[in-house]
């Protein structure tokens, strides 16, 4: 049986909301004389990443990849995070963390531990969606673009199965029967 797929965010709705946020993380990056390191968490955030950053242009931004995964093959963030690319130097630098889904925040909570222990001067945690499951997390997004229930996401860079990063929207599985 195929499974069947919803919409959750319009593109529309994504090119939107990555502008607004864009445009207080250009606020928040002109605050402070220390220079800002913005670290995308790959795969999953390219897409968002590469929109936001392009909103913040002229910032003067250090712009680095970090591959992280919790996921495995799995469609819950299950996993404790492993880190699987070298870390930048942030030693002094205000960082961003930008990545796709919040959903326990262990990988944003041993992000910021990790950028903490390596002389970052501030750590800030901007997220596409962040999950509302009513579970406690480990972390918490400063900025975060749309909240959502507990469904799997992917579009949007985001994949299902290794799949479906290039859908412009953000969709989920339908629920059965629907």
């Amino acid at each position: 049986m195929a499974e069947k797929f919803k919409v959750l965010v319009k593109s529309a709705d994504i090119r939107r909301r990555v502008g607004e946020l864009a445009a207080r993380l250009r606020e928040w990056a002109g605050a402070a004389d220390s220079p800002v390191c913005a670290v995308w968490l790959a795969e999953g955030a390219m897409f968002f990443a590469a929109d936001l950053l392009r909103g913040m242009a002229g910032c003067g931004l250090e712009i680095h990849s970090v591959k992280v995964s919790s996921y495995g093959n799995s469609l819950g963030a299950e996993g404790e995070p492993r880190v699987l690319s070298p870390l930048p130097n942030v030693e002094n630098m205000r960082v961003l963390i930008i990545d796709d889904v919040l959903d326990t925040g262990k990988t944003a909570a041993e992000m910021s531990r990790i950028f903490r222990k390596s002389g970052a001067a501030e750590v800030k945690i901007c997220v596409l969606l962040d999950k509302r499951t009513g579970a406690e997390k480990f972390a918490r997004a400063d900025f975060s673009g749309f909240e959502i229930g507990n469904s799997f996401a992917f579009g949007y860079g985001m994949d299902l199965r290794g799949k479906m990063r290039e859908l412009p929207d953000i969709m989920a599985l339908a629920e059965a029967g629907a």
